[in-house]
Parts: structure tokens; sequence; C-alpha cells
């Protein structure tokens, strides 16, 4: 289903060697950059950078249960303080 709401967001997927963890690497190119979301396989859960493509900045790691989860991440993702709201128990959420 992530990958489902990934897709109606605008991301589509890469070919990346860059990291360790296997899973699916998906990107949104955009005014401010590029979104930049990491799936694991076998788990509904992401990372999600913004940046270029190989010195990214880590905003969120965790589970997106919606698309409406994901929309607010996305729109939170470095562009205002009161992101920190977006904060759960057992996730990380960096605000810029």
């Amino acid at each position: 289903m992530l990958t489902l709401h990934l897709h109606e967001e605008g991301f589509f997927p890469i070919c990346w060697a860059e990291t360790a963890t296997p899973g699916t690497t998906y990107v949104r190119p955009g005014a401010r950059g590029v979104l930049r979301a990491f799936v694991p396989a076998q788990r509904e859960e992401l990372e999600l950078f913004t940046g270029s493509l190989f010195g990214g900045k880590l905003h969120y790691s965790g589970p997106v249960h919606s698309g409406t989860e994901l929309r607010q991440l996305l729109a939170a993702c470095g562009a205002s303080a009161d992101a920190k709201s977006l904060v759960t128990a057992g996730n990380r959420f960096d605000a810029a």
C-alpha cells in the first residue's frame, strides 16, 4: 500500500545501489530539489530524505499508514518549525 501512496504523490522507483539494506528507492524531483524515499524490503516503513541523491538529509524514518499521513510528512519536510508535531513514539522526525 505504501508503494501505491508514493506513486500517487509523484514518486517513481530508481535503480540505486547506495544502500546496504535491501529495498527500493523512490524519487520525486521538484522546484526545491529532490525528495527521496527509501522503502526497506518486507516492511511498510520509509526513510524520507531531501537534498541531493548522494548527500541528502534524513527527515523521517518510520511507518506510514495512509496517503494522508504521507502527504503531511511531505508538506512538513523542511517546510516549517511546527512540523515537529508529527513526532510519534518510536519514530524519528527532524524538521529543517
